[in-house]
C-alpha cells in the first residue's frame, strides 16, 4: 500500500541534515566576512552608504512628487505657466518649484544606476570572498 499525505513517511536523502522543523545554523565556513580583507569591508561599507543615499533620494523624490502633484519631466512650460504632471493631471506651480522638480527628477536618472552598480559591486565582492570548496 502506497502512503498518502498526511500519513506519508518523509524520506531523508541526507541523514545528517537538520530536522525539517528546526532552522539550519549558518555555517561559519560559508561566511564571506571571515575571508574578506579590511579594504574590501571598507569598500562594501562605502557602497552601502551610496546605496542608502540613492534610496533616500528616490523616497524624497517620490514623496515630493506626490505632495506637489507630479514632476517637471512629465509636465512642462505652456504660455508662461509652469506645470507638473502626474497621472495625466497637470498642477500649476511657481518657477522655483518647477526648477526644483526638474533638478530632482534628473538626479534620479543618475542615482538609480549608481544604486544598482553599488549593490552589484557589493554582491560581487561578497561572492568573491566566499571560500572555494
Amino acid at each position: 500500500m502506497h502512503p498518502t499525505w498526511p500519513n506519508s513517511t518523509i524520506l531523508r536523502l541526507n541523514p545528517g541534515a537538520a530536522p525539517a522543523n528546526k532552522p539550519m545554523k549558518r555555517s561559519a565556513k560559508r561566511s564571506a566576512d571571515l575571508h574578506m580583507s579590511a579594504k574590501n569591508k571598507a569598500i562594501i561599507f562605502g557602497c552601502k552608504i551610496i546605496f542608502g543615499v540613492c534610496f533616500l533620494n528616490f523616497v524624497v523624490f517620490s514623496l515630493g512628487a506626490a505632495y506637489l502633484g507630479g514632476d517637471a519631466l512629465k509636465g512642462g512650460i505652456r504660455d508662461g505657466h509652469y506645470l507638473l504632471m502626474s497621472h495625466g493631471v497637470y498642477t500649476e506651480v511657481t518657477r522655483q518649484i518647477f526648477e526644483y522638480s526638474t533638478w530632482h527628477a534628473q538626479s534620479i536618472s543618475i542615482t538609480h544606476p549608481l544604486a544598482f552598480a553599488a549593490g552589484a559591486f557589493v554582491m560581487y565582492l561578497q561572492h568573491r570572498a566566499l571560500p572555494r570548496p
